[in-house]
C-alpha cells in the first residue's frame, strides 16, 4: 500500500515546524502517458544548514506518490521524459533514471561545457 500525501499540507507542515525551507524547484516535467509530474525540489534543513536536492513524483491531483523518487543527485537543475526514461541535468552529469523504479541507470559526464554541446 502507497502512502499517500497532499504536497501542500506535507510542505506546510515541515515549514510550520522550522525544520526544512523550500528553496525552489527548477523544473517540472509531465508524464502524457499516466498524468504523474517529476519536480526538482530543493529543501534546505534549518537545524543543520544542509541542503538536499531530489526528484518527486506527484500525479495530477499533486498526490505525492513518492517524495524522493530520485536520490543522489547534487546539482539538478533541468529534467526530460523521454519515453520511460528521465534525463536529468546534474551539473556537469547527464543522468538517466527509469520512470518505473527511480534508479539512476546511467551517468555521463562532461569535462567541460563544449562537451555538451554535441547533445
Amino acid at each position: 500500500m502507497k502512502i499517500q500525501l497532499l504536497l501542500p499540507l506535507l510542505l506546510f507542515t515541515l515549514l510550520s515546524c522550522n525544520k526544512v525551507t523550500v528553496t525552489h524547484s527548477d523544473s517540472i516535467a509531465l508524464d502524457k502517458r499516466n498524468g504523474d509530474y517529476y519536480r526538482v525540489t530543493s529543501i534546505l534543513n534549518n537545524d543543520s544548514k544542509k541542503r538536499e536536492i531530489f526528484i518527486s513524483k506527484t500525479n495530477k491531483e499533486n498526490i505525492v506518490l513518492n517524495y524522493r523518487f530520485v536520490r543522489g543527485l547534487k546539482q539538478p537543475t533541468k529534467i526530460v521524459i523521454d519515453q520511460d526514461l528521465l534525463h536529468i541535468y546534474d551539473g556537469i552529469q547527464i543522468k538517466v533514471a527509469e520512470l518505473k523504479s527511480g534508479k539512476v541507470i546511467k551517468s555521463t559526464t562532461f569535462t567541460e561545457k563544449s562537451d555538451m554541446t554535441s547533445l
